[in-house]
């Protein structure tokens, strides 16, 4: 079995850099939710978006996040179920948009131009 690596440093690995640079976490999910708020120096919470998608807008299951990571405390949540627990900015904008991470990488690259 043949391994394939990497190069550092190639195109891709640029892309998903830039896409997390530019779409802040707590910013990108407090556009979603309309509310962040802080909970200690570098977490905050909110409701989940997930949950108020599949269920109803009225959900109140709680969203935590910090700078790099968020995730939802409901176990039947599709954002906990899929990412076992949390994810990025990347894997949360797959989730919410039904996209694979290599379309949601390319969709959130589009919206940075």
């Amino acid at each position: 079995m043949s391994v394939i690596k990497r190069k550092e440093g190639n195109q891709f690995d640029n892309t998903v850099k830039r896409v997390k640079e530019h779409f802040y976490l707590p910013t990108y999910v407090a556009k979603l939710t309309k509310w962040v708020k802080g909970s200690g120096p570098g977490y905050w919470y909110t409701f989940c978006p997930m949950c108020q998608k599949e269920e109803t807008r009225t959900s109140k299951h709680k969203f935590w996040l910090n700078r790099d990571v968020c995730g939802c405390f409901n176990p039947n949540c599709k954002l906990f179920r899929e990412h076992l627990g949390h994810c990025d900015v990347i894997g949360l904008h797959a989730t919410l948009n039904g996209l694979t991470l290599s379309q949601a990488i390319s969709d959130l690259a589009k919206r940075m131009n």
